[in-house]
């Protein structure tokens, strides 16, 4: 844990050397310790580094198997690197260990919307609501939306969310206590 934080604090001091070598110490004593590939993920990831992150995502996730912010952030990685299969892929990863949860269905929805797949797109995003999704604004300002919004189909969708937030309905299914970053 400690060599690891030590890694995080050289990457962000810009010495890639410092870091590199905390790296290899840290790997030495526990070469699967998940948390070392999810903080630098996290760190390559905020960096626009998708290709980097990806690859540490997935370490994380062989330490980690059912750690569900590592799947959705190594598929929101291998989004932005073009890989939307594979994406695919691993939100579908983490609605099978997750299902009681809205938040990878809300991110394949969101994927599905950027690929133009309209229909599976509305349907996933319907199963994300039914799983606790009650967040009107994520629908109103993220982008993948934008070609679908006129839609009748969204208009339902979004309607149906601000019904069930308007009623004051817990935000449940979220067993991580995140809301997903609006890619």
């Amino acid at each position: 844990e400690a060599m690891g934080q030590l890694r995080l604090i050289a990457m962000l001091r810009g010495d890639e050397s410092a870091a590199q070598s905390w790296y290899e110490r840290a790997l030495k004593i526990d070469p699967g310790f998940p948390t070392l590939h999810r903080r630098l993920a996290d760190l390559y990831y905020e960096r626009g580094q998708y290709d980097l992150a990806l690859k540490e995502y997935l370490e994380a996730n062989k330490g980690q198997p059912k750690d569900m912010r590592s799947l959705l952030q190594a598929g929101a990685s291998a989004r932005r690197t073009g890989q939307m299969e594979q994406a695919e892929q691993l939100l579908r990863k983490a609605m099978a260990l997750h299902p009681k949860s809205w938040i990878p269905r809300y991110n394949l929805a969101c994927l599905q919307a950027k690929q133009g797949q309209a229909q599976a797109a509305f349907t996933t995003l319907g199963d994300s609501i039914d799983r606790g999704m009650v967040y009107a604004n994520l629908l109103v300002e993220d982008p993948d939306w934008d070609g679908l919004r006129a839609s009748p189909e969204f208009r339902q969708l979004l309607q149906r969310v601000r019904k069930i937030d308007a009623a004051g309905s817990p935000k449940s299914g979220d067993e991580d206590g995140d809301i997903p970053d609006a890619d």
